[in-house]
């Protein structure tokens, strides 16, 4: 069964949402990536899987990351993105790291982000090589991320629930490409 599909309204237009994982993944630890692969990027075409794949980027990826837990939890988010070279061999670049916060607004049943899922409101420590515009929503809601994607027609997101702090049960994005 296709994830439901939910369109938001940025300033460049709108923006198609796509859930990322059909469970909310739990892995700890931070991702080891390869540089370069013979094979093209993997991603949750199969249950389990716990790496996002989000393919036919145009200029930027915009996230909308949730999860579960309480207010002020934290998981971290890694995007790294894919190119694919002359001699048909892939390689990987780290767009971004960040530090993403659960808020106090909660889902709704029935929906992509349900209501035991908490939208992400403040991001922090952003690290990698793209450009990246992030929007907080303090106690606001539902706060978004928007990253350059460089010319990567693929990329991979990957959570890690244990990121220092008071650490999330688990986290998902919502994801969608301008």
């Amino acid at each position: 069964m296709a994830n439901p599909q939910y369109e938001i309204e940025l300033s460049t237009g709108p923006c198609l949402m796509t859930k990322g994982l059909e469970t909310n993944g739990t892995a700890t630890g931070a991702p080891t990536v390869a540089v370069t692969s013979v094979t093209a990027p993997a991603g949750a075409t199969s249950t389990g899987s716990e790496i996002i794949l989000c393919t036919g980027l145009k200029n930027s990826l915009v996230l909308m990351p949730f999860g579960t837990d309480t207010d002020n939890d934290s998981y971290d988010l890694y995007v790294y993105g894919w190119y694919e070279t002359a001699s048909g061999n892939y390689a990987s670049t780290a767009l971004l790291k960040v530090t993403c916060f659960l808020g106090a607004t909660q889902g709704v049943a029935n929906t992509d982000i349900l209501a035991a899922d908490f939208a992400c409101d403040v991001f922090t420590d952003p690290s990698g090589t793209a450009s990246v515009k992030i929007y907080d929503a303090p106690n606001a809601g539902q706060g978004h991320i928007v990253i350059d994607v460089d010319g990567c027609p693929v990329a991979q997101v990957i959570g890690n629930i244990d990121s220092g702090g008071t650490d999330a049960v688990n986290w998902n994005v919502l994801w969608g490409t301008i």
